[in-house]
């Protein structure tokens, strides 16, 4: 349905904010046979609207067998947000079910008395689906009428005019529903929240909101602009990695509720484990703060976007310790059962352990952390793989023959080194089926620099002929940063291409134990994956018998991000904590010489069964 309106809007060129909104409010009152005598804003929107397009967008509206309910109407709404906005601004529609819980979660506690007076805001408003919501509970629960309850208990902010202006188109819609024909006053700011000064929000100085709800914008890092990345060094819980734009917000929100008061949000679940949530899990330690977690793992609530979520019910008032649940439920807004978790027993900087915490966090207080136990590397990054790696068709004494884009190529072997793409280690595969080639424009050092380019032509002339006919791609790389490199035909990084004795290649995520591969080449390259390194070789056969068995994926399944179909990140943050046993000279040889899986998975449970869990 939506994307058929999206198409119709396109096909017609409205675009502008007013006009999109004018069709939707005068069609949305025509479906539900509403006559608007009062609002202001509404008919003016209505004025605008000529009859026979009004016509033809409610026969799209029929063809598409659209209601056009008010959940209709904030789908629609939030989905005629520009891309480019949408990646700027992160907005995203929230699912009704998940609106309900979380206001229920926040408001049922209170009285009727508390209900009338209490101050409610949404701080990434979008078009006010939260705030139509607490209106309605609010007005249902105390018989108030909407034009007081907007006045003096619904507050909000957006960064996007065009959403605030759609808040108030919603919940003047939702008055006229329910007979109130008036012109409303509300208090929702078009304005930054990163940088808004919350003493304005609400009239009486200093005072602060009861509650706010909402869903926090979705803007991963690479997307924010120079001006957003300044905001957030303003707040304490972006100061570890590079913080999504949702982070602050959970400060933001803490720090404008009351004492007693609560936050209730619908987030990201990444900041659990991830280095850029390493100020904000300190930030929540540190305060204690009475926190009900109910996490939906990999779970996809968002139909829109591929995202991992969280709800987040945050009392401002002291508590021992977080009160944390998976949802596992057909319907989302189900409250599971809840474990707890100490913050005493929690880790701020290396991750908290919230699902099967108690073996988990057993599990890596055994012997020496795998982080330790050997260094970890990630592949070389070339920034244009398309260009370096490529596949022989067939090779001489001197040189490896490949096509690409339709065109022949030769290059010389001096100048090339074996590659695998580790990602592709998910499931059982041998070398020479992922094996490739990669054109190394450098020594043949342990350390390796790059050849000078004088060199380069005379020694490789074929290899440097091929590059430069692609020169173009490489300059371009880095976002044009490519023609600032002291040596164009460099990879894009140095990562990953020092000599090492032997590594073990595994992927980034995987669906069941991932299966490793054991290298004593010194010349091989990886991409994609990451590896193990260490010059003792028995060291990392014993690593790949435990990162193989099903111990370890036990720990992963229940303590790494979660993807869809059941696959999880195994990159270092996640498994770096995983506690190596210290095993005995007889176990150790017994790890390095046996090969059935079986067998070790039955030895590594028990080891650890006896040292972890029979306390």
């Amino acid at each position: 349905m939506k994307q058929s309106i999206f198409q119709y809007l396109k096909k017609k060129n409205i675009s502008d904010p007013f006009m999109v909104d004018s069709l939707f409010i005068s069609a949305f009152a025509v479906k539900n046979q509403w006559v608007i005598n009062v609002n202001a804003d509404l008919i003016e929107h209505t004025k605008c609207v000529d009859p026979e397009e009004l016509n033809e967008f409610i026969q799209q509206l029929e063809q598409c067998d659209c209601d056009f309910t008010f959940e209709c109407l904030i789908e629609l709404f939030e989905f005629v947000v520009s891309p480019k906005d949408k990646v700027v601004t992160g907005a995203i529609y929230t699912p009704k079910e998940v609106r309900t819980l979380i206001i229920n979660q926040v408001l049922n506690a209170l009285d009727i008395k508390k209900l009338k007076t209490v101050k409610v805001g949404d701080i990434a408003c979008g078009c006010g689906s939260f705030l139509m919501d607490v209106a309605l509970y609010i007005h249902n629960k105390t018989g108030r009428n909407y034009i007081d309850i907007y006045k003096e208990q619904l507050y909000g902010i957006d960064i996007q005019k065009y959403s605030v202006q759609r808040s108030q188109i919603l919940l003047s819609l939702l008055a006229i529903s329910e007979g109130e024909d008036n012109n409303f006053e509300f208090n929702i700011k078009h304005a930054n929240t990163l940088t808004y000064d919350f003493e304005k929000m609400i009239s009486k100085n200093g005072e602060k909101l009861d509650v706010i709800v909402g869903n926090p914008p979705y803007v991963c890092s690479r997307n924010m602009n120079s001006d957003v990345k300044v905001a957030l060094n303003k707040w304490s819980v972006c100061q570890t990695g590079h913080p999504d734009l949702y982070i602050p917000f959970f400060q933001i929100g803490l720090e404008n509720i009351k004492e007693n008061g609560v936050l209730g949000y619908i987030t990201m679940n990444s900041f659990i484990k991830s280095l850029n949530g390493r100020a904000l899990r300190k930030y929540f330690q540190d305060n204690h703060f009475k926190f009900d977690l109910i996490d939906f793992r990999d779970r996809q609530i968002f139909k829109s976007r591929s995202t991992y979520t969280c709800i987040c019910i945050i009392r401002k008032e002291q508590s021992s310790t977080i009160n944390y649940g998976i949802n596992k439920f057909d319907s989302i807004n189900k409250v599971p059962c809840f474990i707890k978790v100490k913050y005493s027993d929690l880790n701020y900087y290396s991750g908290w352990n919230l699902n099967q915490y108690t073996k988990n966090s057993s599990i890596e207080s055994v012997g020496i952390p795998l982080g330790e136990y050997c260094s970890s590397s990630h592949g070389i990054a070339t920034l244009s793989n398309k260009t370096y790696i490529f596949h022989p068709y067939f090779s001489d004494d001197e040189y490896y023959y490949f096509n690409k884009d339709g065109v022949d190529w030769r290059v010389e072997k001096k100048v090339c080194r074996s590659i695998v793409n580790s990602n592709k280690l998910t499931k059982e595969v041998d070398y020479d089926s992922i094996a490739e080639k990669v054109i190394f424009p450098y020594t043949n050092d342990t350390k390796p620099s790059v050849i000078e380019e004088n060199y380069f032509i005379d020694v490789y002339p074929q290899a440097y002929h091929y590059l430069n006919a692609h020169r173009h791609l490489l300059l371009s790389r880095d976002k044009g940063k490519g023609s600032e490199y002291d040596h164009w035909y460099a990879f894009g990084r140095s990562q990953g291409i020092k000599k090492t004795k032997a590594k073990l290649l595994f992927p980034k995520i995987a669906n069941k134990p991932p299966h490793c591969i054991l290298s004593t080449d010194p010349d091989l390259l990886f991409y994609n994956g990451q590896a193990f390194i260490d010059d003792d070789i028995n060291k990392l056969i014993v690593v790949k018998r435990i990162v193989e068995s099903s111990l370890f994926w036990s720990y992963i399944s229940s303590t790494s991000k979660p993807y869809s179909s059941g696959y999880y990140c195994l990159n270092g943050n996640y498994i770096k904590n995983f506690g190596i046993y210290s095993f005995s000279p007889t176990e150790y040889e017994f790890l390095i010489s046996e090969n059935d899986q079986d067998k070790i998975n039955e030895f590594i449970d028990k080891i650890y069964n006896n040292c972890c869990f029979t306390h």
